[in-house]
């Protein structure tokens, strides 16, 4: 795993144009323009095998459903940890900077911190609509005051919407368990 860090942090730094370990976090994660660099190809998918122990515990530690932020990073990044993208977020489930800051988060590319922060990002939504994931999955894609100011008017943008759509037919789709969850 550590083989596979260090390949995705390379990954990173030719990203943003970094130019070693020690500056990465002091470079802004966007370029000067204010435009994030495009992806590079050598971003490959985390396997299953090392994910989904991530998204188990994150899930357990946040009493979400596991099948709910394999969704999210699945729409999100595909599951690449070092996913960066034209507005900036970062890592598998897509953090902005600010989120990244406010979970504490000393490298938005660490997969097993990004999903923790990710699903606690996921969990503050869920309490803040009430239990309503439609508008849960609309603020994580939109952002949170967008839903609170015009939350018909958010679902209605089509990507956000096409984004809502995708994620509810995602954890619609995964096994069951015998108590009735998704596994």
């Amino acid at each position: 795993m550590e083989a596979s860090i260090a390949l995705q942090l390379e990954s990173v730094r030719k990203q943003t144009g970094s130019k070693g370990p020690g500056s990465f976090f002091t470079v802004d994660w966007a370029r000067p323009d204010g435009n994030a660099p495009a992806q590079a190809p050598d971003c490959i998918p985390l396997p299953e095998a090392e994910s989904e122990p991530m998204i188990k515990d994150a899930a357990a530690a946040q009493k979400l459903d596991p099948a709910l932020i394999r969704a999210v990073i699945r729409q999100e990044s595909g599951f690449r940890p070092c996913a960066l993208s034209p507005k900036g977020a970062m890592g598998l489930m897509q953090l902005m900077p600010e989120t990244a800051q406010h979970y504490n988060l000393a490298d938005p590319f660490n997969a097993a911190d990004n999903i923790k922060a990710g699903a606690r990002f996921l969990k503050q939504l869920m309490e803040r609509f009430h239990g309503n994931l439609k508008l849960t999955l609309a603020a994580y894609n939109a952002g949170p005051g967008k839903v609170e100011g015009e939350p018909v008017e958010t679902l209605a943008v089509p990507e956000t919407q096409s984004y809502v759509d995708q994620i509810l037919k995602a954890v619609a789709q995964e096994p069951l368990n015998p108590q009735g969850k998704a596994e």
